[in-house]
């Protein structure tokens, strides 16, 4: 159905070695209408290069809550994490697409 928490994670090696350096979740997301989309917000990192993995708990059941979530079997994800450059004092956005159901 779409529904539930989003939560992004950001790592400095491809996820999930080394486990998420920061994250947030959106609660309560409803993406079940095409094209739906969240803002989410991450402050704090230093500059450099990251990887973004992104998932959509939809059964409400992510493992290590709220610490280091995890997806499982049926969560909505990105096909593969994302990479993002974050700079010094310039706010960038990153629009990720979650297009694959975690078999």
């Amino acid at each position: 159905d779409a529904k539930g928490n989003i939560h992004v994670q950001i790592f400095d090696t491809w996820p999930p070695s080394g486990g998420p350096l920061a994250g947030t979740f959106v609660g309560n997301a409803d993406l079940s209408s095409p094209f739906a989309s969240v803002k989410y917000f991450i402050g704090g990192m230093a500059p450099g290069q990251y990887y973004v993995n992104v998932f959509l708990d939809d059964n409400a059941n992510a493992a290590g809550f709220p610490f280091t979530p995890a997806s499982d079997p049926n969560d909505i994800t990105t096909a593969q994490p994302v990479q993002v450059r974050i700079e010094a004092g310039v706010a960038t956005t990153a629009d990720l697409m979650l297009d694959k159901v975690i078999p």
